[in-house]
């Protein structure tokens, strides 16, 4: 199952985009954030189906940006 959530903001810039994904990688008792839902959402596609699934954000700026879950064939990318 892919999932696909796009929206229609101004877009993340590069660093900021490299953040988040950064933080998608990390062990989540390694984080001290009050921004979780994103990350919380990660880890649960991936205690269910599987470590190589879970979130792919891209963006760009002036674009709204797409968020992607492929749950079951397709593993994520690893660009995470």
């Amino acid at each position: 199952m892919l999932i696909i959530v796009m929206d229609n903001g101004i877009g993340i810039d590069e660093e900021k985009l490299k953040q988040l994904r950064f933080r998608l990688s990390q062990p989540s008792d390694t984080l001290d954030e009050a921004h979780i839902g994103i990350k919380n959402v990660h880890d649960r596609i991936q205690f269910h189906f599987g470590e190589q699934f879970g979130i792919e954000i891209t963006s760009q700026v002036g674009k709204g940006r797409p968020w992607s879950s492929d749950s079951q064939h397709n593993p994520r990318h690893s660009a995470l």
